[in-house]
């Protein structure tokens, strides 16, 4: 059994991995047995929230949103409720996350307002409701959570104008600011939990915000997952190793040695036909040779590394986890913890939040 190395919680902790179509969340209650910590998958808050509106389209609605922070996938449904006749509300916060840039939202007929108009059903696009889980909490006969970790791709919008999104471009932006301050040295993985989430992050800030709680991209919570199993911890100490996210649409992969993050990479997910050439580009990774360039930088593929250690061998060992990692047991091990390989971001998040160095 992989059993993750949790300590130095002494109160319940509510951890939330939030995905694209899912959410994950994990209840971790002190002393009670891993089999019996309640666990919940539900539908992403993106997913909830394109739903919602659609019904309501197909009711003949008009919508209002508020709430400060959710995936900006949830603008082409607001687009076509917008085509089909039927008029859009938003609270001005709520405008300012989904069109930073007020030319733009001029154009949408968008309509602004501190409150819900008249007959407008109002719509959270929020991705953290603490109410929510308190009640639910309390409907279950369960403890109140005193702190709510929170995961997720943050998809932008990329501050200072920059008019790019997608969650790829945005944490390619959030890498490039790391490896330059690092100094060569590589990024202490457990300062990537933050309790004031740096600039990149405008999704994490709002969250943040919400919740009072330490934040972390959805990626860096699968790492924390991966390290907070004792036997890849040691062995990254001896060696460096590459732990992979194999997910259904990316492929994710980091570079760790010695409690640090020397590189990262991500491309689009393969066809097993195609694996030849992700372990190619993989050892051209591992070497610090492989570029955006060769993966395809227009499809949002992500290559950067800082100067690797020689003292990590050539960061050989890989372990992977994710919904298709079994696509990789010939070539390394498949890791989480407990073996949930749905709550490994959750394990990864009570791990950083455990370890007390968040910046």
């Amino acid at each position: 059994m992989h059993t993750p190395a949790i300590e130095n919680i002494s109160s319940p902790v509510l951890a939330v991995d939030i995905g694209t179509a899912t959410m994950r969340a994990l209840f971790y209650i002190p002393g009670a047995d891993h089999e019996h910590l309640p666990r919940f998958v539900l539908p992403s808050p993106e997913t909830a929230l394109i739903a919602r509106i659609r019904q309501n389209a197909a009711r003949h609605r008009h919508i209002y949103l508020h709430g400060a922070a959710v995936s900006r996938r949830c603008v082409p449904a607001l687009e076509e409720h917008l085509a089909a006749g039927l008029s859009v509300g938003m609270h001005p916060q709520t405008a300012a996350f989904f069109y930073p840039d007020t030319r733009a939202l001029e154009d949408t007929g968008i309509v602004i307002s501190p409150a819900a108009p008249p007959l407008f059903t109002s719509l959270s696009a929020q991705d953290v409701d603490p109410d929510f889980w308190h009640r639910l909490m309390e409907d279950a006969g369960l403890p109140r959570p005193e702190t709510i970790l929170t995961a997720v791709a943050d998809d932008g919008p990329l501050p200072r104008g920059e008019d790019e999104t997608g969650e790829e471009r945005v944490r390619a932006a959030y890498f490039r600011r790391l490896f330059a301050e690092s100094r060569g040295e590589g990024t202490v993985l457990t300062r990537m939990l933050y309790a004031e989430p740096p600039e990149p992050f405008l999704r994490l800030r709002a969250i943040q915000r919400i919740t009072q709680c330490p934040v972390a991209d959805g990626f860096t919570a699968f790492l924390l997952g991966g390290m907070s199993l004792p036997t890849l911890e040691k062995r990254s100490l001896r060696e460096g190793i590459v732990l992979l996210y194999a997910g259904n649409t990316r492929l994710r992969a980091g570079l760790l040695f010695r409690g640090r993050l020397w590189g990262v990479c991500e491309r689009p997910v393969v066809e097993p036909a195609s694996l030849p050439r992700v372990l190619k580009e993989l050892d051209d990774f591992r070497l610090g040779w492989l570029t955006a360039e060769a993966l395809g930088a227009p499809d949002g593929s992500v290559s950067m590394v800082a100067p690797l250690p020689a003292e990590a061998e050539g960061f050989r060992p890989l372990f992977a986890g994710g919904p298709r990692a079994a696509m990789f047991t010939e070539h390394g091990q498949i890791r989480s913890p407990y073996g949930d390989a749905a709550m490994h971001g959750c394990w990864g998040l009570l791990y950083g939040y455990s370890r007390n160095e968040y910046a």
